[in-house]
């Protein structure tokens, strides 16, 4: 991991992504915005970003659901 946090296989990925569940998932996020946008994010997407992370929390981690919300966020519909 980049803070050199040792990772043993496909468990020891899944476990070290889980202690820091929300810089992967707000990862995620930036990165669909971000091809959705079709560039890079600045400082005043990031409310966008915060939110799609409240919202893959509350809807039960789907990846169905973060597109659906990138696709009727401000940034996109603004695009």
């Amino acid at each position: 991991m980049p803070d050199g946090t040792p990772v043993h296989g496909v468990a020891g990925l899944q476990a070290a992504m889980l202690a820091k569940e929300d810089l992967f998932l707000g990862c995620l996020a930036n990165k669909l915005m971000t091809y959705a946008l079709g560039r890079e994010l600045g400082l005043a997407d990031q409310p966008a970003v915060k939110a799609a992370v409240a919202d893959l929390k509350r809807n039960g981690y789907k990846l169905r659901g973060l597109v659906k919300f990138v696709v009727l966020s401000e940034p996109f519909g603004t695009k």
